[in-house]
């Protein structure tokens, strides 16, 4: 694959690339699963605020006949973040990819594709364990 492609093939390119890269690395992703996704409003910048329910407290006693429960009122609070862009580019020349014995580009896409959910997985235990 040549370093300089023609601005017509560039897009298709691309687009057979992501579309490996993203198969690969979706069957990866273990912290995903558990998260809520939200759509950030247009034109609204790269911070948002998200609201989320706080967990309702533990019940610390069995119930007893005849009486209700203690009631509680769900809480909320304001959740801020900022959409953040992260990426990775591996170039591959024509003459390595025209040279090298073993398959450069399938290298380099498989290996696209472990890096994408390692760093997606990453950045989501980081924000976990800070509490955001």
């Amino acid at each position: 694959m040549a370093t300089a492609v023609s601005s017509a093939y560039q897009a298709d390119v691309t687009r057979y690339l992501d579309s490996k890269v993203l198969r690969l690395a979706q069957r990866h992703i273990v912290l995903g699963q558990f998260a809520e996704k939200i759509k950030i409003p247009e034109n609204q910048g790269m911070t948002y605020t998200a609201t989320r329910y706080n967990r309702l407290a533990l019940p610390f006693a069995p119930l007893v006949e005849g009486v209700a429960p203690s009631s509680q009122a769900p809480t909320i609070s304001q959740v801020t973040g900022v959409a953040l862009q992260w990426g990775a580019k591996v170039n591959v020349t024509d003459v390595a990819n025209m040279t090298i014995e073993h398959p450069v580009v399938d290298q380099a896409i498989r290996l696209l594709g472990y890096q994408v959910p390692e760093t997606y997985e990453r950045n989501l235990w980081n924000q976990l364990v800070s509490g955001t």
